[in-house]
């Protein structure tokens, strides 16, 4: 009976032990798709639901919740990112890319003003937040704040010089205020620092035309738009504006 009894006890342990390596093998997984590591969204999603369900250390906690809204953002949920940012937030008041992040979910979600608050908090907390700059300066672009737009971008290039999208994000805005040799000089030193940009090279083009240089300017644009078909409608998104033409 008593060896009965011990070989009992010794198959329970053993079960204990692997269903325990099961969980902890479950758990490992589902922080590794939190993380972010190959996971999809939706992957990235369940694996970070998983680790908060899971009450963890208040850091972990954060990235969870951080990680978590940067995927419901992705899939176009805004009101769940921005839910996931608050608390993200609450853990971390002083974070200033936390309000960079939140900042953009309220301007994708159609909330400039409150994109815009947030934006003025991420630059508080760290001046030198070049992205936050930047996703300022479109949302002054989206209120239509050319001024205040290509200040913003200007300081987001004194910090991240050699960012392509941030010179032509200017250049835009320069053709918009009418200062066409001022965009020319941005288009040019985005390609220079991205030759794939196809944005940059049609805007160019644009410029062009509005300089003048009609023969010039077409070369660029069609040259764009052999290369991405719906190049126009990039440009048009970054605030830029057609201009009539024959």
């Amino acid at each position: 009976m008593q060896t009965h009894l011990t070989l009992t006890r010794a198959v329970l342990v053993s079960i204990a032990i692997c269903c325990a390596g099961m969980a902890n093998a479950q758990t490992e997984q589902e922080r590794r798709s939190c993380s972010g590591d190959g996971a999809t969204p939706d992957q990235r999603i369940v694996g970070c639901t998983a680790v908060i369900a899971a009450r963890p250390a208040a850091d972990v906690l954060l990235s969870a919740y951080r990680n978590r809204a940067f995927a419901f953002a992705v899939k176009g949920q805004f009101a769940r990112a921005l839910e996931d940012y608050d608390e993200a937030i609450r853990l971390a008041p002083n974070d200033s890319e936390l309000f960079n992040n939140r900042g953009n979910v309220h301007r994708f979600n159609g909330d400039v003003d409150r994109a815009l608050a947030d934006l003025d908090q991420a630059i508080r907390l760290d001046p030198n937040n070049g992205r936050a700059y930047n996703n300022r300066g479109v949302a002054y672009r989206q209120k239509g704040d050319h001024t205040r737009a290509i200040a913003d971008f200007t300081a987001a290039i004194r910090l991240l010089p050699n960012d392509a999208n941030l010179h032509a994000n200017r250049g835009v805005m320069y053709q918009v205020t009418g200062n066409y040799d001022l965009a020319l000089a941005d288009h040019e030193q985005a390609l220079r620092l991205d030759p794939n940009l196809v944005v940059a090279l049609y805007a160019r083009g644009i410029a062009k035309i509005q300089k003048g240089d009609a023969a010039g300017g077409e070369a660029d644009v069609a040259a764009a738009t052999r290369i991405r078909a719906d190049v126009a409608r990039v440009f048009a998104l970054r605030g830029g504006v057609e201009p009539v033409r024959r």
